[in-house]
């Protein structure tokens, strides 16, 4: 016997329609019933061909209703006890959900379930999930006093190790319910369009004694993206807001976030008031209906949210340097490199601070964009490939010891650098010239002190003869004693001069560091220091994961 109908509005979705149906079907053992709303989609797509396809349930609507009154018209249709609300852009892992599923409603009857959200981003095309970043629900913003009040947060805090976790706010469109609660609480009636379906259904849920439940054992990946395929308008935000004030919430709460509102958008305030006006014998209607069914303060819900909500301010201030951060990171992605593939101007320097970041966040996206230009770094290298610091193959390998050393890639750098430290052992260094960072000496010694320092960290046997080492050492002298102009830096000269002559213990060699990077841009170009701030700021944070070998074995030359 059928008992739960998934129910999925949607609006010029796409093939995305086809795939989340064809997601969902292939993770079902049992019969169910689906229900198809295509909410007047204007995209020219052929979406009438459903229906036959897929053996469902297909409504078309003539004109938008918004997905609110969506999946009120699809539980009103459904001819069974239990539904599953999904959007249109959503995957599924879990074969045994329906079983789960039906035994968390049958024990739950005054209840709305949240299945446990995955995150997917959708980048040019490609899905992107993130298996790690795992939410227990989500809370509401309520303060009052803010701009933000009713908004919505995922939970990031650590949980107990239930199946079934009671949460604050539901969140990310994987909701199941029964039809009779759902007619009970009068589902989603009023709001416009699209916005705050989430915290009107739980917020009504919690006051009139039932709860918001998010069941653990049931992933469902949900395409997140920056744009929506359709039109949006604040003013339904605005109205949705103060529609919910209205119903369910106390008048002190009302005039002091109206006030704010007003100050906010005057005019989408008056606008949104002016709707609600005309709207004056239903809303009373519904607030002497839900006055009798309320059971609980609203101060319990508050409280509620803001337990959840403290524990989470950690997260929130750490959200909001990641988001700066990150601003700025884009924005030197956007800065054409012209195959330049030096830390200080090019590519190696975007790789090592798009590595610090995937590492930081858990972000494949990032991790995959320095895939991509450890790719562009390997075809532009040859035999001809300059041997200097600035744009050869002296910064590639320093750029490569900084990976290997600070654990964001899995390799032995005595083997991938090998070419590059034979090479370099066939220059006499201490007849050299050319003294800069860029193309001379000082490219030398940095890139040596990093592998140097690199070998006693690991226990690896020094790559460099005796001739190399001491020619080298000689030219260091020269530099430091006899140069007619004076170094502005000689931080990189003076540590390995320690190294060269055993005055070092090895507890106080450390793995390179921005502080490294900080040092030879000084010498190289103060303009690129936003390389050093952004690096330097990653790397307060914690070390969290490695990125393999195998991604980047063709740096060997």
């Amino acid at each position: 016997m059928e008992e739960l109908t998934v129910i999925i509005p949607f609006l010029n979705e796409k093939t995305e329609v086809e795939n989340t149906l064809n997601s969902l079907i292939s993770h079902t053992n049992e019969s169910i019933n689906i229900i198809v709303i295509n909410d007047a989609s204007n995209d020219g797509y052929n979406y009438d061909m459903l229906e036959k396809k897929f053996n469902i349930t297909y409504i078309k609507n003539k004109e938008r209703m918004g997905v609110a009154k969506c999946r009120d018209l699809g539980i009103s249709k459904m001819t069974t006890k239990y539904f599953l609300l999904l959007d249109a852009h959503m995957r599924f892992y879990t074969n045994d959900w329906y079983k789960i599923l039906l035994k968390a409603l049958y024990e739950n009857p005054k209840s709305i379930l949240c299945c446990q959200s995955r995150t997917i981003w959708n980048i040019c095309n490609k899905l992107i999930e993130y298996e790690d970043r795992i939410s227990n629900g989500a809370y509401i913003n309520l303060n009052h006093t803010s701009i933000d009040f009713l908004d919505v947060r995922w939970d990031y805090t650590k949980s107990n190790n239930k199946d079934l976790i009671e949460i604050p706010c539901i969140l990310g469109a994987g909701y199941a319910g029964s039809k009779e609660y759902w007619t009970f609480i009068r589902g989603l009636e009023g709001l416009l369009e699209y916005g705050l379906d989430e915290q009107f259904l739980s917020l009504k849920v919690w006051l009139t004694g039932g709860k918001c439940l998010l069941v653990k054992n049931i992933t469902i990946g949900h395409i997140y993206r920056n744009f929506a395929p359709y039109a949006t308008n604040s003013l339904w935000y605005y109205y949705n807001k103060m529609l919910i004030i209205e119903l369910l919430l106390p008048n002190s709460v009302k005039y002091q976030y109206y006030n704010i509102l007003k100050l906010s958008n005057k005019e989408l305030f008056n606008e949104a008031y002016n709707r609600l006006k005309t709207n004056y014998d239903w809303i009373e209607e519904q607030k002497k209906y839900f006055k009798s069914i309320i059971i609980n303060e609203y101060s319990y819900i508050e409280n509620f949210n803001k337990s959840i909500m403290s524990n989470n301010i950690i997260n929130i201030e750490r959200a909001a340097k990641y988001n700066e951060l990150e601003n700025e990171i884009v924005k030197l992605l956007t800065i054409s490199h012209n195959n330049n593939i030096s830390i200080s101007r090019g590519i190696c320097g975007k790789i090592i601070i798009l590595l610090l970041w995937a590492r930081l966040t858990k972000s494949e996206i990032f991790e995959k964009i320095a895939e991509s230009f450890i790719s562009i770094v390997n075809e532009n290298l040859s035999y001809n490939t300059p041997l200097t610091f600035e744009n050869g193959l002296l910064g590639v390998g320093w750029c490569w010891e900084f990976l290997i050393q600070n654990k964001l890639l899995d390799g032995d750098s005595q083997i991938i650098l090998e070419d590059i430290d034979n090479r370099i052992m066939s220059i006499r260094c201490d007849k050299m010239k050319d003294l800069s960072l860029e193309t001379g000496l000082q490219g030398l010694i940095v890139y040596t002190l990093a592998r140097i320092k690199g070998c006693i960290i690991n226990n690896n046997e020094i790559p460099f003869d005796k001739e190399y080492i001491c020619t080298l050492y000689d030219a260091i002298q020269n530099l430091l004693l006899n140069n007619p102009v004076p170094l502005k830096n000689i931080y990189f000269e003076t540590e390995l001069i320690n190294i060269l002559e055993n005055n070092y213990k090895k507890a106080d060699i450390q793995p390179l560091n921005s502080n490294d990077i900080r040092n030879f841009i000084k010498k190289n170009n103060e303009d690129n220091i936003h390389l050093y701030h952004i690096i330097s700021e990653i790397m307060k944070y914690e070390k969290i994961s490695i990125i393999t070998y195998s991604i980047i074995h063709q740096f060997k030359i």
